[in-house]
């Protein structure tokens, strides 16, 4: 995907190893009047607990993230930027760029790398990125690329749009475009609307399996079938 003239772009790629690559793009002429740039990282992920090494489906667990920061750049001139975190450990990167001076077709790239995102159990591999919009009245153009892992019979996708401050779900006209070749799921926008008030989940599961079935379902059948069978010599002697 090439950037439309004006929109910023999102690139997001996702390996095997549970590694995500992501890449701001920021036409310099659209933030002259911005103070400073703020971009929500990954904090932390959802993901089933597990007892010898099986998920299981009874609940969620919070695991943290660790993100490390490639590059903070305007064209070859680096940036500076900070790094601060809440009192529930979210983290944002504020980048102060009142004072910087932009050429006419600079752009601003910020560039870093989030891992062990994907969550993995071998036969589901899901990986979620959640991100809100980072200056006023501006598109997005959004390039997600993703080899989950080797053999993926089956994926789904799904965006998710938030109201950040009631936190409700809102109703959006669905956009992205998905194509999938081998192992390689390709997800695009374009042209899409995100206020900073306004969140966008993207939500990419992969399975081996060769039909698509939830994966807290499929843990649950496979938990239900291993209590009856470890329960099964009590049954049989109790009647």
């Amino acid at each position: 995907m090439h950037q439309t003239k004006d929109n910023i772009l999102l690139n997001v790629f996702v390996n095997p190893i549970g590694t995500s690559t992501i890449v701001w793009q920021i036409p310099s002429n659209k933030i002259e009047d911005v103070e400073k740039i703020i971009i929500s990282l990954p904090s932390y992920k959802y993901d089933l607990p597990r007892f010898a090494s099986v998920p299981v489906p009874l609940s969620s667990k919070a695991f943290p993230l660790t993100t490390e920061i490639k590059e903070v750049k305007n064209n070859s001139q680096q940036l500076d930027y900070t790094i601060t975190e809440d009192n529930f450990g979210n983290r944002k990167m504020e980048i102060p760029i009142k004072l910087v001076t932009f050429e006419k077709e600079d752009i601003v790239t910020i560039k870093y790398q989030v891992k062990e995102i994907v969550n993995s159990d071998g036969i589901f591999f899901v990986f979620v990125y959640a991100f809100s919009g980072i200056i006023p009245n501006i598109k997005y153009d959004i390039n997600l690329k993703a080899r989950l892992s080797y053999t993926i019979r089956k994926y789904r996708f799904m965006e998710w749009y938030f109201d950040l401050e009631s936190g409700k779900k809102i109703k959006k006209k669905q956009i992205s475009k998905i194509e999938k070749k081998g192992d390689l799921v390709t997800v695009e926008f374009e042209n899409l609307a995100l206020t900073p008030k306004q969140e966008l989940d993207l939500h990419l599961t992969g399975t081996r399996m060769p039909f698509f079935i939830r994966r807290d379902y499929f843990w649950i059948l496979v938990f239900l079938i291993s209590i009856a069978l470890i329960l099964s010599p009590i049954w049989s002697r109790l009647l």
